[in-house]
């Protein structure tokens, strides 16, 4: 702004010469002369520094006019640069997909994400959607009708898998009493174990065959002593990858009782076990789920309830839809017998399927990551 000023009030061009030159051709414009030891410099118009041009190279000339164009158009190049720069960014992370994840880390499935992410395309470490969020959501229902939700949410460069489902019912407590050993229920290949009690007998990576000990309850296996004293429950996880073929039956016309993919979401106070305040269910048919927020002790407490909608659907199958269905149970039969997070569908691949006057059968090659162990009692 100051130089800006200087040219408006002062003239153009700033000009430095000699002291000697200075007085043999003086200006008759002039402002702001000023005198430093041997030389002199002052402001004037072209037409004036014109007589000064090519006099010696100890004549300097500026033309601030040009300075200033320079310093402006230095400035807003910037300035566009960074804006250009910031809206890219603000694209980049509204319009690419950096990531995907599930929001609750514990019903991540990989089927689950790479129906998804067969929904997105590659722009090197990037992807985009095909179609719209709202689009994969309903397809995502559609096709994973067991669960009591699914849908996908984006947040910026990060694409969310939202799962909800119906809690499976807790296994009973373990009778401490009985003695025995956990034994292979299927054949696998042992990957991990979390052993609670009992002598672990297998290893990482070694292949196990139905009816096998995995985990003995006699805590001096290894010392060949088989006497009941020495024996407890074993108790623990052991999992392994494994390789079925299921056969799923599927009617032409089945009427069952669905999710619709309506939630509706409320908040409740408690005094006790007591509701002080909640809403109606909205739903005549409905899974509700609770989800505690806060207590206090025993007296007061504050929770947010989910109702899902469920509805009695009457579906006719044909042989695209039947292998949906299908796949979708393969994935339910899965959910449910899940006891530990690290239990995942590793891949499902339809091998036939055998049209029947009613039904349509179903072929299925499961290979998942589960639990195989089996209590076995031992008298």
């Amino acid at each position: 702004m100051a130089k800006l000023k200087k040219l408006l009030l002062f003239k153009r061009f700033f000009i430095t010469v000699p002291k000697s030159h200075f007085l043999q051709k003086p200006p008759r414009k002039a402002r702001l002369v000023e005198i430093k030891d041997d030389r002199v410099s002052f402001w004037t118009d072209k037409k004036e520094s014109k007589k000064y041009q090519g006099i010696t190279e100890e004549v300097i000339i500026v033309d601030q006019l040009q300075v200033l164009s320079k310093w402006l158009f230095f400035k807003h190049t910037i300035g566009l640069f960074c804006l250009v720069f910031l809206s890219l960014m603000f694209i980049s992370s509204n319009f690419f997909i950096r990531e995907i994840v599930f929001a609750d880390e514990n019903l991540e499935s990989a089927e689950v994400y790479r129906y998804v992410r067969s929904h997105l395309k590659s722009f090197g470490p990037v992807y985009v959607l095909k179609s719209s969020v709202s689009e994969l959501s309903q397809n995502l229902r559609e096709t994973y009708s067991c669960y009591a939700w699914i849908g996908v949410t984006r947040n910026g460069g990060k694409l969310i898998i939202d799962i909800e489902k119906e809690e499976a019912p807790k296994p009973p407590i373990e009778d401490l009493t009985q003695k025995g050993d956990l034994v292979a229920s299927k054949e696998g290949i042992v990957k991990r174990f979390y052993v609670k009690r009992g002598v672990v007998l297998v290893f990482k990576d070694q292949a196990v065959k139905p009816g096998q000990v995995l985990v003995s309850g006699n805590l001096k296996f290894h010392n060949n002593e088989r006497a009941m004293d020495n024996y407890v429950r074993a108790s623990g996880i052991v999992i392994a990858q494994t390789l079925t073929v299921e056969t799923i039956e599927v009617p032409k016309e089945i009427a069952s009782e669905e999710y619709t993919g309506k939630v509706r979401s409320t908040f409740v106070f408690f005094l006790g076990t007591k509701p002080v305040w909640m809403q109606k269910n909205p739903f005549a048919l409905s899974f509700v789920k609770e989800q505690p927020l806060f207590r206090l002790g025993s007296v007061f407490s504050f929770a947010r309830i989910s109702y899902f909608e469920k509805a009695w659907i009457k579906n006719v199958y044909d042989e695209t839809s039947a292998l949906s269905f299908a796949q979708s149970q393969v994935i339910a039969r899965f959910e449910n017998r899940r006891t530990h997070p690290s239990e995942q569908l590793q891949k499902i691949q339809v091998l036939t399927i055998t049209e029947n006057p009613e039904s349509f059968s179903v072929k299925i090659l499961v290979q998942a990551e589960e639990n195989i162990a089996s209590f076995a009692k031992v008298n």
